[in-house]
């Protein structure tokens, strides 16, 4: 688990709101990567992995994740969740060779439409290990001209719940070569919390919560409140107006003055990071 973790933020509206504790969570179409939860699925990797459980059956493991994958549906799409909830693995078991699994093109079908459904009833909050990112602070902090904002012990906030998979702060796991989810309902987190190995270079660690959770201002943001213990510092990028920097900086003193300041700078294209909360504003 990682303590300590950053948002790239690009407006000093943006920084003041999250030091007032309040967390926006992106919808799917928000994001930057047009295959967050991909609706897809590895034909191969599909009929292994109904081969291997109904060979072997269900292990301990594999039927609490059946009990998650179960708790998600419920959540997300409910009238999806046409098969009941068997009572134990092995009732999973004899259950999984009903000739119903063996219609792969069907298969497909409702866990495309299903994953849709799903895409459109979450919300995302993206961050990373990785403060000192050229490419992030080019992407996603205005070039330089925005913001860093750290966080400490998101873990307590986000403790997970019966899904397995939200509300629970995860890292994204970067694949080469695609497997999405299999009959193996262990395999339910590659569709929360998986990306392409491109991405790799973000460090990626994320919170997915059901957009029913979140509080829906007038603009059409997704909000969740957070204690602001949690927000521990601010970092302003080395393009950053002076404007901007006294704003965001009287913003914290009067918001959440225990978070800490500091300046971001790029020398011989090295970049550093040092505190200046003591001191004196722009």
């Amino acid at each position: 688990m990682s303590d300590i973790l950053y948002k790239f933020i690009s407006s000093p509206s943006a920084v003041e709101n999250i030091a007032a504790g309040n967390l926006k969570f992106a919808t799917i179409p928000d994001l930057n990567d047009p295959n967050e939860m991909l609706a897809e699925m590895n034909d191969d990797a599909v009929a292994f992995s109904l081969r291997e459980l109904r060979d072997t059956g269900f292990t301990d493991y594999q039927y609490k994740w059946l009990c998650h994958q179960s708790a998600t549906l419920n959540r997300l799409a409910p009238h999806m969740h046409a098969v009941p909830m068997p009572v134990n693995k092995e009732a999973a078991t004899r259950q999984l060779k009903n000739a119903f699994y063996d219609n792969a093109v069907n298969m497909e079908r409702l866990h495309r439409r299903t994953v849709k459904i799903m895409q459109d009833r979450v919300g995302i909050l993206s961050l990373t290990t990785n403060n000192q990112s050229l490419p992030m602070w080019a992407h996603y902090a205005n070039n330089a001209a925005g913001f860093v904002v750290e966080f400490s012990e998101l873990e307590s906030v986000f403790r997970g719940d019966d899904t397995g998979s939200l509300n629970a702060l995860k890292p994204v796991d970067y694949y080469s070569d695609f497997k999405g989810m299999t009959f193996d309902p262990s395999t339910q987190d590659r569709l929360f919390f998986s990306k392409h190995e491109s991405w790799s270079y973000e460090q990626e660690w994320r919170v997915v919560v059901p957009l029913g959770d979140c509080s829906q201002p007038s603009q059409g943001l997704h909000l969740m409140k957070i204690c602001k213990t949690h927000i521990s510092g601010i970092i302003l990028g080395w393009r950053c107006s002076a404007a901007d920097r006294a704003s965001v900086r009287k913003a914290i003193a009067n918001l959440n003055p225990r978070v800490t300041v500091k300046q971001a700078s790029v020398v011989r294209g090295e970049l550093t990071i040092i505190d200046i909360s003591r001191t004196q504003g722009d």
